[in-house]
């Protein structure tokens, strides 16, 4: 698998229901410093989201499409993707020990 691949998989891990579910999971996708823009705007830091998506009731994985994969630099690649209302942007960088983790996630609402 290669370094894209492996960067989807690991997005898409973020989404499913069982890892979401799982604080330490979670957080073993995400760097220390990790921040998220939500939709309204709002920053999110990494433990701040791990509770968030834990507490989560009734969850449904959205269907992802449209996967873009950019290299911005040695180690650091943004993944571009939509699901039905949101355009994602996720910046993830490899970290010493070779994983890649997600140091940034935004989402935007999609026009209607």
């Amino acid at each position: 698998m290669d370094d894209g691949e492996l960067i989807i998989e690991r997005e898409i891990a973020l989404q499913r229901p069982q890892v979401r579910a799982d604080r330490a999971a979670v957080l073993a996708l995400l760097t220390p410093d990790f921040v998220e823009v939500d939709r309204t705007g709002r920053a999110w830091d990494a433990e701040s989201v791990a509770t968030a998506l834990a507490a989560q009731q009734g969850y449904v994985q959205p269907q992802a499409t449209d996967f873009a994969l950019a290299r911005l630099a040695p180690g650091v690649c943004l993944l571009t993707y939509r699901d039905e209302a949101t355009m994602h942007s996720s910046v993830w960088v490899r970290s010493e020990d070779g994983q890649w983790l997600l140091r940034f996630h935004q989402q935007t609402s999609r026009a209607s």
